[in-house]
């Protein structure tokens, strides 16, 4: 039972982050030959306690590919990522503090290394900017669309609007 795990994930998740973080719904892993794909239901990341939302992002379904390989050199890899029903909230308020930002008593001595992200598959999500000082507020849907040859990668389809320095505009775009 794969959902014996979600306890030590949230701690560990919690400590590198200094937020709550829960998978509310199952985890499971389907075991590959050096590719295991993790898929959670439910997961949430806490927000900054300053920031307007308690919460900063929540997915319903996620399924992570993870080249295994790669962490003897120390590096993760992520073959594939797909995203169902995500929400993703920052922020950076009137102080100029940004939710992405995280822990932030604690500065880092090291660089942060991102995983690469061979594929990002996005399905019924949206993306939410608030910059207080910028008096910005955006919302945009966020969905892939479908490759144009069969080796290529989906691509991002966004769409939405809001304010951008005070001033209305819409977004439509293909990445």
């Amino acid at each position: 039972d794969w959902n014996w795990f979600k306890g030590p994930i949230e701690r560990q998740v919690q400590a590198a982050t200094g937020r709550d973080f829960h998978i509310d719904g199952d985890l499971d892993v389907k075991l590959g030959f050096f590719r295991p794909t993790v898929i959670a239901n439910g997961i949430v990341l806490g927000n900054s306690d300053w920031a307007e939302r308690t919460t900063m992002l929540q997915v319903e379904h996620a399924e992570i590919e993870w080249a295994i390989w790669h962490v003897w050199r120390g590096d993760v890899v992520l073959p594939r990522v797909q995203l169902d029903g995500a929400e993703l909230w920052l922020e950076r308020d009137g102080k100029g503090r940004a939710n992405w930002v995280f822990n932030e008593d604690e500065p880092r001595e090291e660089p942060l290394h991102m995983p690469r992200i061979h594929q990002l598959r996005v399905a019924d999500s949206r993306f939410h900017l608030r910059e207080v000082q910028r008096k910005t507020q955006l919302s945009v849907d966020v969905a892939s669309g479908e490759p144009e040859a069969a080796d290529g990668f989906a691509p991002l389809l966004l769409s939405g609007g809001g304010r951008y320095r005070d001033s209305d505009f819409q977004l439509q775009g293909r990445i």
